[in-house]
């Protein structure tokens, strides 16, 4: 459903603690991170679950931007290129 690569059974480790049932998402979540990127960011799962919660948020808020203004698009004054997440963060 989502596209992304399923862990296998070495990388849940569940089985060496005689799990036999099905892995909780939360714990796939933190061993999805663990296994594909040494726990320093989300997977694919995860990071998408993250993504499609912090959209619905700001979708159903009749305040945010997109409510206000669908078409508005960030943009740095003299600055003509994309504008990324670090662009944000920088001033903070």
């Amino acid at each position: 459903m989502l596209g992304a690569g399923v862990l296998s059974e070495e990388e849940i480790g569940l089985r060496s603690y005689g799990w036999e049932g099905k892995t909780p998402l939360w714990l796939y979540i933190l061993r999805e991170s663990s296994a594909r990127h040494s726990g320093d960011r989300l997977g694919e799962v995860g990071g998408r679950i993250c993504g499609e919660v912090l959209y619905g948020v700001i979708a159903r808020d009749p305040e945010s931007y997109l409510a206000v203004d669908a078409d508005w698009q960030p943009a740095l004054a003299g600055r003509e290129s994309q504008f990324r997440l670090r662009d944000l963060l920088m001033p903070a």
